[in-house]
């Protein structure tokens, strides 16, 4: 540093020394202002909207519903539950093991090749495992509002396999009745196919008659209707109908008080599956 003495060129650095301390110093309260100390950043992680999500909805849920926290959680459940179902419908339609049906006259032989036990039982069990109720009233019931009554092509008996009724979302009456038939002999309950001979397909369950109190006391059902074969007691079902099992219509039957019959002109036949 020429031109400066000793004594000045202390002062010098001096002031380099303090600027720079000053400068550090700036540097310092910038970072403490605006990041996390090393203490707090050891904790910290950042809150992503996703990972709030699920809090939003409760929050949401309690509020728009006025629901305690007990009762949010049973709804969660139950939604939980009928995502369950849903997963096992995709499973299940998009197995490559699931069979198409066929063009074929109605023939005990044909309804029980388009049966299959097999390939509903998980859609099944993921049916009536979450109810109390009588396995026979949560299927019917399922059947009931997820496939939809359609015919089958003009001139044509079209026979259709359980998943392939699941897929499509409907079908005619022997659809219905194999489907539901297929996903009661999947968790142990004995069905049987009940024809009125060129006319209409109902399932007949064997079951206990103490399945009666509970229908009962389901809205718009009521007086069952039970089927005497061979000395066995058939719970009649039409899913393509009634809401619940038991319910027939009144264009096939006859009813009184305490005894019900078929209107005149109806063969019925009754096979195993």
């Amino acid at each position: 540093m020429l031109g400066l003495g000793e004594h000045s060129r202390k002062i010098y650095i001096s002031a380099l020394v303090i600027f720079a301390f000053l400068v550090g110093l700036g540097f310092s309260f910038f970072v403490i202002s605006f990041y996390p100390s090393a203490q707090e950043n050891t904790y910290y992680r950042p809150v992503s909207p996703e990972s709030t999500e699920g809090i939003s909805l409760l929050g949401s849920m309690l509020k728009k519903y006025h629901l305690t926290l007990e009762e949010c959680n049973e709804l969660m459940g139950t939604l939980e539950r009928e995502n369950k179902i849903l997963r096992e419908e995709r499973n299940l339609v998009f197995n490559p093991e699931c069979k198409t049906g066929k063009l074929a006259e109605f023939s005990e032989e044909n309804i029980r090749d388009a049966m299959d036990p097999g390939i509903v039982r998980n859609l099944a069990v993921s049916v009536v495992s979450p109810n109390s109720e009588n396995p026979v009233i949560s299927l019917h019931r399922y059947v009931y509002e997820n496939v939809k009554y359609v015919d089958d092509p003009r001139g044509e008996e079209y026979i259709a396999t359980p998943c392939e009724t699941l897929l499509t979302g409907g079908g005619d009456c022997e659809d219905h009745a194999i489907l539901l038939a297929s996903m009661l002999e999947s968790v142990g309950i004995d069905a049987k196919i009940v024809w009125l001979k060129n006319t209409h397909t109902l399932v007949g369950i064997e079951t206990s008659e103490e399945i009666n109190q509970e229908i009962e006391e389901l809205q718009g059902c009521g007086n069952p209707l039970w089927l005497d074969h061979d000395g066995t007691k058939l719970l009649l079902a039409d899913t393509s109908f009634a809401p619940c099992p038991g319910q027939v219509e009144n264009i096939y039957v006859e009813r009184s008080e305490e005894e019900w019959g078929w209107k005149d002109g109806y063969e019925v036949v009754v096979f195993d599956v």
